[in-house]
């Protein structure tokens, strides 16, 4: 089989996207991590290590169906169950892959990998390729996420649902019904692990916010993010061993809970000044001066990226919404309002032709969608899906694949 004949078929697609993330990964670890190579991959040995904490929970999953004893921070555990921090949710999405990895000292490793590839081939279905080599570059820009793939930590997984729910909201905007659900099944895992992914969220919302019905549509959005954001509060609290010596402060949702509102605000704001005092005194002033460990270092500059980053999203977001009107009414017809357009508009052309020149019309439109119907029907024996078959346009590298088959596009 040719080439751009398997290229043409979504699977080859599909397998072309994951050799491409193979290549580009390779790269960056023979680049980055060769003095590992030849000492063989090894991550840190400390028992308060994370990297080491996800991956003997997953090993132990993956052998005895949940963890055997206690080795959180500071030999402390869960209150129901015996998962550490960050349990067990995550780690039993971890145990998919696990399955077939197999149990061993680098099985988050390979799985992390495994994420980054999925991240890769779930995005580039949206992307063309110089968004593509954009993308590329962009990560080795920020570094930081590429870094995160390889070791045992759980941001590849994160990434992976980021790209989920991205790529599942997009095709939503197109009427895929499968998109929003994709995009909401991400949004509420990337939640119930950790709730600040509740923001996700707003993607299948902003996506959805010119199709019918949208009230109920947001409302029941906003549910279900309140339902798996409440789920991660609890599983956190009870189903999860305590960050460190900290447990979870619930003492705003207490306050809230007794309709001390003003309490609940005063609270908030308060814990969050002494955040902000903490983060500015132990992370941003060493850093500053240069005095600042790597790992401080690390949080203060992902952090500041993280703002700016944040800050120019939303700019972007309200030129959007400014320039494009996006409060305005939707849109979209039901099929008597269409009827109507399509009356209105041939009794305009009945008054400039006669009732014997409308077959020079018509028959041009038969015509056309005798053509539009074959195209569409080439397009599915090559593989292509309806929601699909919008990215092929002029310019696209498709056009050719279509021309060979049927003669013309």
């Amino acid at each position: 089989m040719k080439f751009e004949q398997i290229r043409s078929k979504r699977w080859g697609r599909l397998l072309l996207f994951a050799f491409c993330a193979v290549l580009f990964l390779l790269a960056v670890f023979l680049i980055a991590y060769r003095d590992s190579i030849m000492a063989g991959i090894w991550f840190p040995t400390s028992t308060n290590s994370d990297e080491v904490i996800y991956n003997r929970q997953l090993v132990s999953v993956l052998k005895a169906g949940c963890p055997q004893g206690y080795f959180g921070y500071n030999e402390s555990h869960a209150v129901i169950g015996t998962f550490s921090t960050w349990g067990p949710l995550v780690i039993w999405l971890y145990a998919i892959p696990g399955f077939f990895l197999g149990a061993g000292y680098n099985t988050m490793f390979w799985c992390n990998l495994l994420f980054a590839v999925l991240t890769w081939v779930v995005l580039a279905g949206r992307l063309s390729k110089r968004q593509q080599f954009a993308f590329a570059v962009v990560l080795l820009c920020l570094w930081i996420p590429l870094r995160q793939t390889f070791t045992a930590t759980s941001e590849p997984l994160h990434f992976f649902l980021l790209a989920c729910v991205v790529s599942g909201s997009l095709a939503a905007m197109q009427g895929s019904g499968k998109g929003e659900v994709a995009a909401l099944v991400a949004s509420a895992l990337d939640t119930m692990i950790r709730p600040y992914g509740v923001i996700l969220f707003l993607f299948p919302m902003a996506c959805g916010w010119k199709k019918p019905k949208k009230g109920r549509r947001i409302a029941a959005i906003a549910l279900f993010a309140m339902a798996a954001t409440m789920f991660s509060l609890w599983s956190m609290n009870q189903l999860s061993a305590p960050y460190g010596e900290q447990a979870l402060d619930f003492t705003i949702f207490e306050k809230a809970a007794h309709l001390d509102i003003l309490g609940a605000v005063r609270y908030f704001f308060e814990k969050l000044c002494i955040a902000c005092r903490t983060l500015y005194n132990d992370y941003i002033c060493p850093t500053k001066w240069g005095g600042a460990e790597q790992y401080i270092a690390d949080v203060t500059h992902g952090f500041l990226r993280v703002v700016a980053l944040t800050i120019v999203t939303i700019g972007l977001c309200i030129y959007d919404i400014i320039k494009k009107d996006y409060f305005k009414e939707s849109e979209y017809m039901n099929k008597q309002q269409l009827a109507s357009k399509i009356w209105e508009s041939a009794n305009k052309m009945r008054s400039k032709i006669e009732a014997n020149e409308y077959k020079d019309y018509i028959l041009g439109f038969i015509f056309y969608k005798y053509l539009s119907n074959n195209e569409i029907k080439a397009l599915r024996e090559i593989g292509f899906k309806d929601d699909e078959m919008k990215i092929v346009v002029e310019g696209s590298e498709y056009v050719k694949t279509v021309q060979d088959k049927i003669g013309y596009f």
